[in-house]
C-alpha cells in the first residue's frame, strides 16, 4: 500500500497553466477551421452546379444529335435561336430562348434543369449543324458552355429562315 501511495505521489497531472494553454491553442485551431468552412461549402456548391450544367449540356447535345443526324430537312432562324427540322416524328421546332428549352428525345422535366438557365443557339454550315449551349446559374452567372457540331447525314439543309 505504501508503494502505491509513493507511486501516486510521483505521477503528477497537468498543471492549470498547461491546460489553459492547450485549450487556447485548440480553440484557435477550431476558429481557423470554422473560418475556412464557408469557402469550402461555396466551392463544393459551385462544383455541384458545374456538374449539373455539364450533365444538362451533354443530354441536350445527345438528344439533338440523335434527332438531327437523320433529319430530312433542317433550318435555322436568322438570329440562330430557332431550329426547325423534319425528323422521325414529323416537323419539330426547338426554341433556344425558351426557359427551359424543350428538346425532342430529351426526358423533359423542369426540375431536371435545377433552376439553371439554358440557352441554345444554332448555325448551319453545309451538312453540319452546330449547337451552342450556354448554362447559367440562378444568379445569371455563366457556368458552362459548349459547341457541338452535328453532321447531317446526306441531307441538304434548308436555307436559313428570316
Amino acid at each position: 500500500m505504501s508503494r502505491l501511495r509513493a507511486l501516486l505521489r510521483k505521477k503528477r497531472g497537468f498543471t492549470l497553466i498547461e491546460m489553459i494553454v492547450a485549450m487556447t491553442v485548440s480553440a484557435l485551431l477550431m476558429a481557423g477551421i470554422a473560418a475556412l468552412l464557408p469557402s469550402f461549402v461555396k466551392i463544393h456548391a459551385h462544383s455541384i452546379d458545374l456538374s449539373y450544367a455539364k450533365k444538362i449540356s451533354n443530354s441536350i447535345e445527345e438528344a439533338l444529335g440523335n434527332e438531327l443526324s437523320f433529319a430530312s430537312r433542317v433550318s435555322v432562324s436568322a438570329d440562330g435561336a430557332i431550329l426547325t427540322y423534319t425528323g422521325r416524328h414529323g416537323e419539330k421546332t426547338v426554341d433556344g430562348n425558351a426557359d427551359p428549352p424543350v428538346v425532342e428525345g430529351l426526358a423533359y422535366d423542369p426540375g431536371y434543369y435545377m433552376g439553371q438557365q439554358v440557352t441554345l443557339r444554332f448555325s448551319l454550315d453545309g451538312e453540319v449543324c452546330t449547337v451552342s449551349i450556354a448554362v447559367r446559374d440562378r444568379t445569371g452567372g455563366s457556368l458552362y458552355s459548349a459547341n457541338r457540331p452535328i453532321r447531317l447525314h446526306g441531307v441538304q439543309p434548308a436555307a436559313s429562315e428570316p
